[in-house]
């Protein structure tokens, strides 16, 4: 049987595994020989508030919706920001490595 590779482009509502529920624009986006789908979740305004990168395997449903649709509902639930503790700082600094620091000390590997 013959595999034929679909593009997806739509504005859809995703329910993923963990009882989350997202709003957006929703593409595929081919990484490797895996094919991930791409999600772009909007502000509420004319802009996007962050986008999320999901496995198919994730996602438990997916409903097409208007863009409409989907700014309304992420104004009416507000979007969530990306966990925040899985982020770098924005503000913290590694200090300058000193060369001669760098070579003084042993690295075991």
């Amino acid at each position: 049987m013959e595999q034929t590779e679909e593009r997806i482009d739509m504005w859809a509502h995703v329910e993923l595994f963990g009882h989350q529920q997202l709003a957006g624009r929703v593409t595929t986006k081919p990484m490797g020989t895996t094919i991930f789908f791409q999600i772009d979740v909007p502000d509420g305004k004319n802009g996007i508030a962050f986008s999320r990168i999901v496995n198919a395997s994730a996602i438990y449903g997916m409903t097409p919706i208007s863009e409409e649709m989907a700014r309304a509902y992420a104004r009416r639930r507000g979007t969530p920001a990306p966990v925040p503790y899985l982020l770098p700082m924005p503000d913290r600094k590694d200090p300058p490595e000193d060369e001669t620091d760098a070579e003084e000390r042993e690295i075991p590997f």
